[in-house]
């Protein structure tokens, strides 16, 4: 009898971590859920964040919704925009958060076929527009300068002009100042509108 207690307690313990699971994800073939947990300062804190259909969450070092900001603010020149020519897949969108705005960089780069979805693999070198048959995608906070890169994802692209899609990856602290920051997770629609 002296072993049945600690086995019972076992068993409840997997049953309910059993039941959370289904809970958190859906259940059996259900649809994942759209709210995820964020690591804050305080480790009993949780804080989610949802965001608008037709915006991009990011999720790490910056928790925010960022959505295509259709001109540039005042005192700004606006990024250049979406350009397909060939093989290559090239768009600079500017992004605009609940409070800072942020420039997402989408490449494909000498890989480029039309719609579809490219992987998103650690970057082999360390700037844009190198021909490497790679697609990328970063982010750059436009006050800081602070820059992520994708190191894992998938890049959609879901329009034959090339100019809108979805991203859902990891990016890695690439550039900034004063010292390496924590990564990225980014998951959304993106648009040059």
């Amino acid at each position: 009898m002296s072993r049945s207690k600690p086995l019972l307690a076992l068993a409840a313990f997997v049953v309910s971590l059993g039941v959370a699971a289904l809970l958190i994800t859906g259940g059996i073939g259900g649809t994942r859920s759209t709210v995820h947990p964020i690591a804050s300062s305080s480790p009993t804190t949780v804080v989610a964040t949802v965001c608008p259909a037709q915006q991009i969450r990011l999720l790490g070092f910056i928790n925010d919704c960022a959505g295509t900001l259709r001109r540039a603010p005042a005192g700004r020149s606006a990024p250049d925009g979406c350009r397909v020519s060939g093989r290559f897949l090239d768009a600079s969108i500017l992004l605009q958060g609940r409070a800072d705005e942020y420039l997402l960089y989408v490449e494909v780069d000498g890989a480029y076929v039309g719609p579809g979805d490219y992987s998103l693999p650690p970057w082999p070198n360390p700037s844009f527009h190198s021909d490497d048959g790679v697609a990328k995608v970063a982010i750059r906070d436009y006050t800081t300068g602070d820059f992520w890169w994708s190191s894992f994802g998938v890049l959609t692209v879901s329009r034959n002009d090339g100019r809108s899609g979805l991203v859902t990856g990891d990016l890695e602290f690439a550039g900034g100042e004063p010292h390496p920051l924590p990564g990225l997770n980014i998951s959304g629609a993106w648009s040059c509108g």
